[in-house]
């Protein structure tokens, strides 16, 4: 246990150390991985960095989903912008609400109901309109 403890610290260790000079390909190529399969990426992120994971995803998921209740209970509508590894997890804990999920992917592609929303060609850039009461 205790030998498998030190291999996740030292493979973390290189894997810290080689994202400092990973090229800009090399982390697009690690997104397109995640993003073809986001479960058994997040899987295997567990696997090798257990504590990590509890710490980074689990833990997280459960303040935002929190701080998205609270938000919810005073305004009639919330946005939340979460990063991408959150997103089934959050949506899990909050699988009693109505949630409208709009992944980036979506947003880059142009690919997502556009009821209220504008996206302007060739750009990320993406405009909402809303109501606030």
């Amino acid at each position: 246990m205790e030998g498998d403890a030190h291999q996740g610290e030292v493979l973390l260790s290189v894997s810290a150390f080689t994202g400092l000079f990973a090229s800009k390909k090399k982390v697009k190529n690690e997104l397109d991985k995640f993003a073809e399969n986001e479960d058994e990426y997040l899987v295997q992120f567990g696997k090798q960095f257990p504590t990590l994971k509890k710490v980074l995803i689990d833990d997280r998921n459960q303040l935002m989903s929190g701080r998205i209740a609270d938000a919810e209970a005073r305004y009639v509508n919330v946005v939340a912008v979460i990063g991408d590894g959150h997103v089934e997890g959050i949506s899990s804990i909050l699988a009693s609400r109505q949630l409208n999920v709009i992944r980036l992917k979506q947003l880059l592609s142009g690919d997502f109901p556009r009821k209220g929303a504008e996206v302007k060609a060739g750009n990320v850039e993406v405009s909402f309109q809303y109501t606030y009461r």
